[in-house]
């Protein structure tokens, strides 16, 4: 029986140890940019939803206001009141 360690050594030429070496580094170079891209198309997915979410939220909110028609000078008198309690 032949010792594990005893390997085809001899039959890699010189200069190849260090070629396979630069090509799996490469790889991972390339492996580690598709996952940070993978995670950044997420996140921006993420944000785009939320955001369409929020608008969404946003206009539904504008509307009701809208519909409990307060006539604009009662909103001056009641937003300046609600400032000089914050003070």
């Amino acid at each position: 029986m032949s010792d594990p360690d005893d390997k085809p050594a001899a039959l890699i030429p010189k200069g190849e140890p260090e070629t396979v070496q630069a090509l799996v580094a490469r790889e991972l170079e390339n492996v580690k940019r598709g996952l940070d891209l993978e995670y950044r198309v997420k996140e921006y997915t993420d944000l785009r939803d939320r955001r369409r979410r929020l608008l969404l939220e946003a206009s539904e909110i504008k509307r009701r206001m809208e519909r409990l028609e307060i006539p604009p000078a009662i909103l001056t008198r009641s937003s300046a009141r609600s400032s000089s309690c914050a003070g």
